[in-house]
């Protein structure tokens, strides 16, 4: 991956881990987004060098069985009310970026990230509610930011769970940039 890109995906994850610190939510706009991002560095990959298109080609296809198999397992965790749907998503598109080799890494360090953030739920609730006080402060100051929703730990009745996206995104990151197998 680029450095720009990977620049751009290290964002991504961590507008997802605010907003679903602030709103218990990750959208599937930005599912989509990794998603496309994804895509395109494939294909840009294949496109600029022939000689590794088959290889980029492979690895790609490779990494398809193993999101599909985090999303059905998923889906299931989320019917049963374990996960969230956005958190099903997000982990089943990074997937496809750590590969193949990379994904059950991904999904151990992303787990004992989650582990971690459990552990650590009063320091977690005092940064969502500094984190809500602050985004909220300048929402109401800047008016393209006007009519945003309360974030949840502002209003009368906080969203319950644990937002999972900050595990997500440190697993990832964690992975993405120190791959077990270099």
């Amino acid at each position: 991956m680029t450095a720009p890109l990977s620049g751009l995906v290290m964002l991504l994850l961590l507008w997802a881990s605010v907003r679903d610190l602030l709103y218990r939510k990750i959208g599937n706009r930005l599912v989509l987004v990794l998603a496309v991002l994804w895509l395109g560095e494939a294909g840009w990959l294949a496109m600029w060098d022939s000689a590794i298109a088959p290889q980029v080609l492979h690895h790609a296809l490779l990494s398809l069985p193993g999101a599909a198999a985090v999303l059905a397992v998923g889906f299931v965790l989320f019917r049963l009310g374990f996960v969230g749907a956005g958190d099903v998503k997000l982990v089943a598109v990074l997937c496809l970026w750590v590969g193949a080799p990379m994904q059950s890494a991904f999904l151990i360090v992303t787990s004992l990230a989650g582990g971690l953030l459990v552990l650590c739920m009063p320091l977690l609730r005092a940064l969502e509610s500094w984190l809500a006080c602050l985004w909220w402060s300048w929402s109401q100051r800047i008016p393209a930011l006007h009519g945003i929703s309360v974030p949840h730990c502002l209003s009368d009745s906080p969203a319950p769970g644990i937002p999972y996206a900050p595990a997500i995104a440190l697993g990832a990151a964690f992975t993405l940039n120190f791959p077990a197998h270099s």
